[in-house]
């Protein structure tokens, strides 16, 4: 919403600090009734910086410091660039804005897509344990063998050590930080 808000009052031609200003105004009204959450904090912060006349690229490393959050953080280091470099203010924001957005999208699809697969994985994980109570509860003739004989114990501890081996692997594939 914030990068939205600003990019909407960038295009209308507003300098940045007014158009944080009206960011800030734009997130206080969606927010309304609701209690303040530490973004909208972050931002009323940023709008007494501006109203103290604080250089706004210094402002939002301080709130991107505070929040550590990697798009804040990636948005401050643009707009430090965008005012040493004098560039085009605008197109810098708008190119920056729409990296992040697509980066922002592309992860939230990656962590869909992650959930899928560990409920995958959890199943898969618990199928072999779930067959053999079924077959110990249904007929345990046919698996008196593994608990019998030294033949079966050691097929079982096979068969448990690489569920758990399988456990550590897929925990360790899927350690993705995003």
């Amino acid at each position: 919403e914030l990068l939205q808000s600003l990019m909407a009052s960038l295009q209308a031609g507003y300098s940045l600090e007014n158009a944080c200003l009206a960011a800030v105004t734009e997130l206080e009204e969606t927010g309304r009734g609701r209690k303040p959450d530490v973004f909208l904090i972050q931002m009323r912060n940023l709008e007494k910086g501006i109203r103290l006349h604080v250089d706004i690229s210094r402002l939002f490393a301080i709130m991107a410091e505070e929040t550590g959050v990697e798009e804040i953080r990636e948005l401050a280091a643009v707009i430090e660039i965008a005012a040493r470099t004098g560039g085009n203010i605008v197109e810098i924001m708008r190119c920056a804005l729409e990296h992040m957005r697509t980066r922002m999208e592309t992860t939230e699809e990656i962590r869909v897509a992650m959930s899928g697969k560990l409920f995958e994985k959890n199943i898969m994980l618990l199928m072999p344990f779930l067959i053999l109570f079924y077959l110990r509860l249904t007929n345990p003739e046919y698996v008196r063998v593994f608990y019998e004989s030294m033949a079966g114990h050691v097929i079982m501890a096979v068969i448990l050590l690489t569920s758990v081996g399988c456990y550590f692997w897929s925990e360790k594939i899927m350690a993705i930080e995003f």
